[in-house]
């Protein structure tokens, strides 16, 4: 009986000490003549292994040039399509698509949104990477996201982490 209740504590101690999901939030704003570029990276972590992203970026055009809005939804039509694809033989984006990416953009304006969702966890399942091979994704049995070294390489880049 002794050993029984012995197990069941352990378990318990185990069950409860599992590590749960962290979340960070960094935020960055960089300006240039005629442009602004705000950026919001959020990552969730379950023990520093990132297992989703969700990259916002926002660029907003001062005073756009005749067409040039409709340019860049031209190009984000093609990534929301096939993210992080390569051309194919008719020079289109086609090819060899992102399997782990998620991509949406909006317009508000003068301002372009995009917002892309990465399946860490998912692709580390299937031991692919997040870009597909063909599109010089490498996946490396070793490597993995880690919490750390993203938060680590994002202040000092300048973001500021805000969560």
């Amino acid at each position: 009986m002794k050993k029984l209740f012995v197990a069941l504590m352990a378990l318990v101690v185990l069950t409860g000490c599992g590590a749960k999901p962290v979340t960070k939030v960094f935020e960055l704003t960089e300006e240039e003549p005629g442009y602004t570029y705000s950026y919001k990276h959020t990552y969730t972590a379950e023990d520093d292994f990132i297992v989703k992203g969700v990259i916002e970026t926002t660029m907003t055009i001062e005073e756009p040039l005749d067409g040039e809005i409709e340019t860049f939804i031209e190009y984000l039509q093609v990534e929301e399509a096939c993210p992080y694809g390569v051309l194919d033989d008719e020079g289109k984006q086609t090819l060899y698509c992102s399997k782990y990416i998620d991509f949406a953009w909006k317009q508000e304006g003068n301002s372009l949104t995009t917002i892309e969702t990465i399946d860490f966890k998912g692709a580390d399942k299937n031991k692919e990477d997040i870009y597909d091979a063909a599109a010089g994704g490498e996946y490396n049995e070793d490597e993995y996201y880690s919490m750390e070294l993203f938060t680590s390489d994002l202040l000092a880049e300048g973001f500021t982490e805000v969560k």
